[in-house]
């Protein structure tokens, strides 16, 4: 979503602006779906710096306000965020402003933006007006940590140096040493019985009924420097310069984070009850229910200083990184894993699935299982050239079976790999494993066919009554148990003994095949080089990129339990509702609308693996797995849904013939009289789930 705007001459008084907001989540219905425990390595991640229009890299603090937009809180200003675009606000916009550093945030009750500073004060934004509270009006000190309200509307400060303030109509009252608490106040939180809780750098107090009390538990705590505190109905997380702590009824619990003493500096409840943790030098953690795992940006750890995290309505997780900027972690409808699961490799060739939901996966290290968290790696050779899996298959035996680049065939028996001499293929890769209905396995390679049956084994080359050509890339079988073989020049059925070729005379203009899928109308969809084919009564139907293709490139074709196709290609995942697809090669519809799956949707990488098979696999479970060179990406169909949260949308200025420019709000009227020819309306719609395909 660019920063959007509109021009138009005055013939009309109304202006009206649709939002269309094709916009996924990856929230779903399905309780098992294996990305609701996702570490936060697996979430998408995005990344602003200066170079977006950030204004620094240290971040103090986050907020997401009403109207939608994110408030972003650091030592050179404080930025408000639509998804694109940064506005700031520093001395230079608004000389209002006696400091930069913004250390806190805060929205009341009435929608007005309060921000505190080390060294300027306190300020509060309405509208487009900036109001300062400083020592000079009865603020304790001009250095501001943090700030809270309480249910009665009114404003809580707490400073450094100098304890904590209480804005009220007519005054500011100030509870220091005099009163018993500490000067130095780092966090303030008010709980659900609207009881101030105060976190300083000498423990815990608590302010109620108009009296200020010491947490008695203060020896309980892990550290007596409060850093953060978060609660959810009866439940207080006391971060600490020490670990975690929980408190519940009354009791401390301690809460093992790293498993030795830690900084924490700020801690927050997601959407989905998981908590997330930022530390001062060892990254971020979230502890769901049955875990707990680490998110390091990258190494080394000092890049990972975390000043604090937060998660807006949308279920993102924002993390304040020092030197590094504003993070974005998203749990996706795809996840992806990799070498941080325990892959034996991030670059994927192939995937099928064995017993009870295993998935067998081949990469250039070797053979890999997974299933739900367990990953489990087998080494096929230590030769370098031997370990890449270029295809696994599972035999109706339920054995495994895996071929490599340098032509090695190879089964599971026992979890040992026992090699199976293929005559005349060894150094020649082998693209394609296949094991079709009657117990037969199909192998193809770059020097031919290959059918083992009942103990016999047939070789097939390129011949008038044979193949094609040697280069077999993708084999499937269809509803009648003909086996189709997509070769580098031609696709050749194999029915009744013999071979019935297909080329660029029967119609397949693009006869370099890699990909095969047969449905249960038994239309044959080829997916080549050059676009996708459906062959339906030996004819062929094209759709290419001049039709809505993103890529020509075919290489993955699934089908799920929705009615979709999935193909997957090196320009991402394009999913295309296959009743409008035959519709529009049967010529009764002009266009079929496109999604386009890629990293935005959480895939380490858009470029899916295009010359094996098979490089995805559909699962028992109806989730769908793709191979790419980042790792194996996973999405479950049934869980893609609109996002629930609309975005707003704002008019944020205008302009006048191109000279005259106002800031808009929705409470200020702006007449604009006849002599003027054109308006420019800037507008907005603050949306953190791919705001760039946002449309207007």
């Amino acid at each position: 979503m660019d920063k959007c705007g509109i021009r138009f001459f005055l013939y009309s008084s109304i202006v009206v602006i649709f939002l269309l907001s094709p916009l996924f989540s990856g929230t779903g219905k399905a309780a098992d779906l294996r990305s609701r425990e996702k570490p936060p390595h697996q979430h998408s991640i995005m990344k602003w710096t200066i170079d977006d229009g950030l204004p620094d890299y240290l971040i103090n603090d986050i907020l997401q306000t009403s109207d939608g937009y994110l408030w972003v809180a650091t030592e050179r200003g404080v930025s408000r965020f639509d998804g694109v675009a940064f506005w700031t606000i520093d001395r230079k916009s608004h000389p209002k402003l006696l400091s930069n550093r913004i250390s806190s945030l805060l929205e009341d009750s009435n929608g007005n933006v309060w921000f505190g500073t080390q060294g300027g004060g306190l300020y509060t934004f309405a509208g487009d007006s900036l109001s300062r509270f400083t020592d000079d009006m009865g603020l304790p000190t001009n250095f501001v940590n943090t700030l809270a309200e309480d249910s009665t509307g009114t404003i809580w400060v707490g400073t450094d140096g100098e304890g904590l303030g209480r804005i009220l109509p007519d005054t500011i009252i100030t509870y220091s040493e005099n009163a018993g608490l500490n000067r130095h106040v780092n966090s303030l939180s008010v709980d659900y019985e609207n009881v101030l809780w105060i976190g300083t750098l000498n423990g815990l107090y608590y302010f109620r009924n108009d009296s200020l009390l010491v947490f008695p538990d203060n020896d309980r705590l892990p550290s007596r420097n409060v850093r953060d505190i978060y609660h959810h109905k009866s439940t207080k997380w006391i971060a600490t310069a020490g670990g975690l702590v929980v408190i519940r009824n009354g009791v401390v619990e301690d809460i093992p984070v790293t498993g030795s003493p830690t900084v924490i500096e700020s801690v927050i409840r997601d959407n989905a009850g998981n908590i997330w943790i930022g530390t001062q030098a060892d990254g971020v953690y979230k502890k769901s229910p049955s875990s707990t795992s680490r998110f390091l940006y990258h190494e080394p750890s000092e890049f990972n200083r975390v000043a604090t995290v937060y998660s807006d309505r949308e279920g993102n997780i924002w993390v304040g990184l020092e030197r590094i900027g504003l993070v974005r972690l998203r749990d996706e409808v795809f996840t992806t894993y990799s070498t941080l699961d325990g892959l034996s490799d991030n670059n994927v060739f192939s995937v099928t699935e064995g017993d009870n939901g295993q998935m067998w996966i081949g990469t250039t290290g070797g053979l890999t299982s997974l299933k739900v968290y367990e990953v489990k790696n087998f080494l096929t050779t230590s030769r370098t050239a031997d370990k890449v899996v270029t295809t696994v298959c599972v035999d109706r035996e339920r054995v495994v079976w895996l071929g490599t680049i340098s032509g090695q065939l190879m089964k599971m028996e026992d979890e040992d790999l026992v090699s199976i001499e293929l005559p005349g293929s060894y150094g020649i890769p082998i693209w394609v494993l296949y094991a079709d209905s009657k117990g037969g396995l199909w192998v193809g390679t770059a020097r031919g066919l290959y059918h083992l049956h009942n103990g016999e084994m047939h070789h097939y080359e390129a011949h008038y009554d044979q193949l094609t050509n040697n280069d077999v890339r993708t084999i499937v079988e269809d509803t009648h148990g003909n086996i189709w073989i997509g070769t580098s020049y031609g696709l050749n059925k194999f029915a009744g003994g013999k071979f019935i070729h297909y080329t660029d005379e029967d119609g397949l203009t693009n006869p370099v095949i890699v990909s095969l899928y047969t449905d249960d109308n038994s239309d044959i969809w080829v997916g080549t080089l050059g676009g996708l084919w459906r062959l339906r009564n030996n004819q062929f139907y094209e759709f290419s990129m001049e039709h809505g293709l993103p890529d020509e490139q075919i290489g993955t074709i699934l089908e799920d339990d929705h009615g979709y196709l999935w193909l997957g290609s090196q320009q991402g995942i394009s999913r295309i509702e296959k009743i409008k697809l035959n519709e529009f090669l049967d010529g009764n519809l002009s266009a079929v609308p496109i999604k386009v799956f890629g990293s935005e949707e959480g895939m380490r990488s858009s470029r899916m693996r295009i010359t094996v098979n098979p490089s995805g696999w559909k699962a028992h479970d109806g989730t769908l797995w793709f191979a790419t060179n980042e790792g194996i990406a996973t999405v479950d169909p049934s869980v893609i849904e609109p996002n629930p949260v609309a975005p707003p949308v704002h008019i944020v200025s205008m302009r006048v013939d191109r000279s005259i420019k106002r800031g808009l709000t929705s409470d200020v009227p702006v007449e604009v009289g006849t002599s003027h020819n054109e308006i420019e309306i800037m507008y907005s719609a603050p949306t953190f789930v791919n705001p760039a395909k946002t449309i207007f």
